[in-house]
This record gives C-alpha cells, sequence and structure tokens, in this order.
C-alpha cells in the first residue's frame, strides 16, 4: 500500500480539532475518556504564503463499557468535508493553481 510522505516540518502549522459535542456513553451515560487521535494534514494557500492545517479528531470510549460489556462504543466527529476526497489540497490551493494555470 503506497504512503504519502509527510508534509516538511518547517512549514507554518495551525491545528483544527473536530471534538464531539456530547462525551457520555449513549449506553450506560458514563463519561468518555479519549483514547486516540486521527490527524490529517491539508495545505493551505495564502497568497504568497503556505501553511499546513492540521485536523485533529479525538477518539472517545467509555471507561464503563469497556470493564462490563463486551462491545464498546467509540464516538468520533466527522470527517471535515473536502474538495477532493482524501486529497490534501484545500479549497484555496486548488483556485490558486487553476487561476496561474489559465492567466
Amino acid at each position: 500500500k503506497p504512503t504519502r510522505q509527510p508534509l516538511p516540518k518547517d512549514l507554518p502549522r495551525e491545528r483544527v480539532v473536530h471534538d464531539i459535542d456530547n462525551k457520555q456513553c449513549d449506553c450506560c451515560g458514563g463519561e468518555l475518556h479519549k483514547m486516540v487521535e486521527d490527524a490529517s494534514e491539508k495545505l493551505e494557500f495564502i497568497p504568497a504564503q503556505v501553511k499546513v492545517i492540521e485536523h485533529v479528531r479525538p477518539k472517545y470510549s467509555c471507561r464503563h463499557c469497556e470493564k462490563t460489556q463486551t462491545q464498546v462504543e467509540i464516538k468520533q466527529a466527522p470527517v471535515p468535508p473536502s474538495p477532493v476526497p482524501k486529497g490534501i489540497a484545500t479549497a484555496s490551493l486548488l483556485s490558486q493553481i487553476i487561476t496561474s494555470k489559465y492567466q
């Protein structure tokens, strides 16, 4: 399976966290704890400037359900929409590329 190389670390970065509103378990009402985060990076174009916007989506589960049940529900905010599915370009970068190509 091909893997994408990480974006250069020297680019300016902005971290955006997409979190869930309700951090209570749907089945028992217990408090959810954060397990891990999924992160994806997109390139944003600001005229004469490029920066990386990191979208972070924490995953939550219920410790009470983990101990007492065989099935544990994991909650996570949905993936924010993107102009190109699974792409790293934002709308601003795509518009810059299209504009510069035809001007």
